[in-house]
């Protein structure tokens, strides 16, 4: 299986599709993952981005959008919340 490369331009286009999931998921309040333990969503997010190393490269991306997390998303700005897709 061939890898995506980190400098793909379909990165930028994947985390702008995840950031209005994110969005969608935080002003339908779906965001909770209050159960799990530090740890826990460490290893989450370390094995996401070791199984696919694009990830990385998309985490920054959307880490630049103001997102922090990815198993548990934190640091939503207010101005985001109101983005509407682009077309």
């Amino acid at each position: 299986m061939r890898s995506t490369p980190v400098d793909d331009p379909r990165v930028d286009e994947a985390a702008e599709i995840i950031e209005r999931q994110m969005i969608a998921a935080v002003q339908a309040g779906e965001i909770d993952v209050d159960g799990l333990d530090d740890p826990f969503i460490n290893l989450l997010d370390a094995t996401t981005f070791d199984a696919a190393p694009v990830m990385k490269a998309i985490f920054a991306n959307l880490e630049k959008r103001g997102w922090k997390g990815w198993t548990r998303i934190e640091r939503v700005p207010a101005d985001r919340l109101d983005m509407t897709p682009s077309s």
